[in-house]
């Protein structure tokens, strides 16, 4: 059993101008026990004629969301890199999105490669991001690649002699109280 409690036009303190509603879920078990110590409050600041029964099923979405965060962020590096300027940054945050869209798109021909402290995946269940990850080489080799091999050319000039480069802008750091 789910109770639904909603509370419509309520505002923030800090956003006096938003209009939204508060929701607060509290889900029983069969014997009429709270399955969690405390309710599940939520803030929707859309339209007011939704069916609210089903509209907390819409936040687990959110898991998902913070998942594909955590995993960007932990596993392809995309906080790790200081690259200095806000369109480097942008550049390397879109190569993180594609390289992730990649191990989606390398679900189907994936193998479960778990550690040996990890179970395998059920059957009939997809694989997650980080084990079509640990599988990636193979699958990588098995495709190939359609660009040919590289070729030895030689050693590079380098840069030319008495070049020197322009140093870093340097920024004031602001202290805020």
């Amino acid at each position: 059993r789910i109770d639904i409690r909603v509370f419509k036009n309520v505002h923030v303190a800090q956003c006096p101008d938003v209009n939204g509603h508060a929701i607060k879920v509290n889900v029983y078990d069969t014997q009429g026990r709270k399955r969690f110590k405390r309710p599940l409050w939520l803030f929707w600041t859309g339209p007011a004629d939704l069916d609210w029964r089903s509209f907390w099923r819409t936040y687990l979405f959110r898991f998902m969301i913070e998942c594909v965060h955590q995993f960007s962020k932990n596993d392809l590096s995309w906080t790790a890199a200081r690259l200095g300027y806000t369109e480097r940054e942008e550049r390397w945050s879109m190569l993180v999105m594609l390289a992730y869209w990649q191990l989606l798109l390398a679900l189907p021909m994936a193998r479960d490669a778990f550690m040996p402290w990890q179970k395998p995946q059920p059957l009939g269940r997809p694989l997650t991001p980080k084990r079509v990850q640990r599988d990636y080489w193979r699958i990588w080799q098995e495709i190939g690649t359609p660009a040919a091999p590289p070729k030895p050319r030689g050693y590079s000039p380098g840069r030319p002699r008495g070049f020197k480069p322009a140093p870093r802008p340097r920024y004031r750091v602001v202290y805020k109280s």
